[in-house]
């Protein structure tokens, strides 16, 4: 039998530069973006989190309410390195098969 993971990304809500269309450094959310996010958005039952460690990440995270782990390459290198880590993980949790 085959195990369904759900996978839920949300990226970070508003920030100054990204409203003037910059690439932005370590800035927090601004106003917009906290009106963007709140608590009350339903994301499911979530057996984990991840976000970067930038502060606007980390501040979405905890707005949603949300223990998220920092993984320092999250958003860096692309997503193919998380889903192996989940993977990997998956797998050390089933029960082997004898035999």
């Amino acid at each position: 039998m085959s195990e369904v993971v759900r996978l839920t990304l949300v990226s970070h809500a508003m920030t100054d530069a990204m409203a003037a269309g910059r690439f932005p450094t370590d800035e927090p959310l601004n106003s917009v973006g906290h009106r963007q996010v709140d608590a009350s958005i339903d994301l499911g039952v979530t057996e984990r989190a991840y976000c970067g460690p930038e502060k606007r990440t980390r501040q979405t995270a905890e707005l949603l309410g949300l223990q998220a782990s920092i993984d320092q390459q999250a958003g860096r290198s692309g997503l193919r390195p998380l889903a192996r880590r989940c993977a990997r993980r998956r797998a050390a949790r089933r029960p082997r098969r004898s035999g």
